[in-house]
């Protein structure tokens, strides 16, 4: 199998604009230009009638302190309030107007703003895009009421069983490090964030360095302009301010704190019948783990451990782990493949649910044969 049916049959996501940029499209159909003073654009134009055009911060939840611990899920609820420029009330008259679909997104790096709408209607519905993740106005009275959304968010959180275990094998992984920090806030002060620290945050991590911009169904000339529009880029008048590159890997201008991988346990208690785990490690790669050489391997290795369910409650029983897991228990068992990749480091492992008795077996059955694997 070559290089490029992988890129086809894994259909995995690219870099920080993950959430749009997919290895389908070859990457000298992609146009990146790097202004020295750090910001990014990348552009594919494709001839959609749908165009998506996202901001990706490097703020993510690693970059929390002690004293602003949750904040960007905080920031993360807050996005869809008013901003300097423009008001709660007019944000969401042009976008349902216009048709418009805006949405914010976080992991433990990134903050994504994305919009995606109809190309006609792009360049009025930029300004709501720009103005959010440019120009949040955080108004106290805004944040006080929509506290009670954010303790929702919360309380489903405790309720999923994916997402606390997302989040326990990152608190094992990497204890008292960076990537350790959760995508959620705590309970105890979900409540206590003012317009003073969510400004201070903003402006500490929403630099140009710590930018880009991606389009995608927009050229490179028209995303240009629209960043001109609205205020992001200044116009320019020769090419000295800029350097041209033919790369996706735009993560590699971002400025990111280090995390140590340390492993360990974690361990949840629930009044179920059923035992939840994920089981993963550290994946080295040479270089840096967002490159698509580093991506590219990871992903393999995550595959071919287990890969995705086609079927619906179907078990994987024609691969590695399926079959380990079917030899431990005569029970009904789920087994998927677990990967979370980031610029510094790479968990790649494998998740199981089983009954509470056979979990214990199952677990050690799996790391007796990890040669197999």
């Amino acid at each position: 199998m070559n290089f490029n049916t992988y890129k086809k049959v894994f259909n995995c996501k690219l870099s920080t604009a993950s959430s749009i940029a997919r290895f389908e499209h070859d990457s000298s159909d992609y146009q990146h230009l790097k202004y020295k003073n750090g910001l990014s654009l990348v552009s594919l134009e494709n001839d959609s009638n749908i165009v998506k055009l996202s901001v990706i911060h490097c703020a993510g939840s690693k970059h929390e302190t002690d004293e602003n611990y949750g904040i960007t899920h905080r920031i993360r609820q807050s996005a869809y309030l008013g901003c300097k420029d423009i008001s709660y009330f007019s944000l969401n008259r042009i976008l349902q107007q216009l048709g418009g679909n805006l949405s914010i997104q976080t992991d433990r790096e990134f903050i994504i703003y994305n919009l995606t709408c109809l190309r006609e209607n792009l360049p009025k519905l930029s300004k709501c895009l720009f103005e959010s993740a440019f120009n949040p106005g955080f108004k106290s009275w805004e944040i006080r009421d929509s506290a009670k959304f954010l303790k929702f968010d919360l309380e489903k959180h405790e309720k999923n069983i994916d997402s606390l275990l997302y989040e326990g094998i990152h608190t094992a992984a990497f204890r008292n490090e960076a990537l350790g920090n959760s995508l959620f806030s705590t309970n105890y002060k979900y409540d206590s964030f003012n317009t003073e620290q969510m400004q201070k945050y903003i402006q500490s991590h929403y630099s140009n360095n710590n930018t880009a911009i991606f389009g995608d169904g927009i050229s490179q000339t028209d995303l240009i302009h629209l960043c001109q529009e609205n205020g992001q880029i200044e116009t320019f008048h020769n090419f000295s301010d800029i350097t041209t590159e033919k790369t996706t890997d735009i993560t590699k201008n971002f400025i990111e704190p280090k995390s140590k991988y340390f492993g360990g346990s974690l361990r949840l208690g629930f009044d179920c019948d059923t035992v939840y785990a994920i089981v993963a490690g550290k994946a080295n790669s040479p270089g840096t783990v967002y490159s698509l050489k580093g991506a590219i391997n990871q992903l393999l290795l995550s595959y071919i451990i287990s890969p995705p369910n086609r079927v619906k409650y179907s078990t994987n029983y024609n691969y590695p782990i399926g079959k380990l897991v079917a030899e431990s228990t005569n029970l009904p068992y789920l087994v998927e493949n677990f990967i979370s990749i980031y610029s510094d480091q790479a968990l790649v492992g494998f998740s199981v649910a089983v009954d509470q008795k056979d979990i214990e077996p199952v677990i050690y059955f799996i790391n007796y044969n990890q040669t197999y694997i």
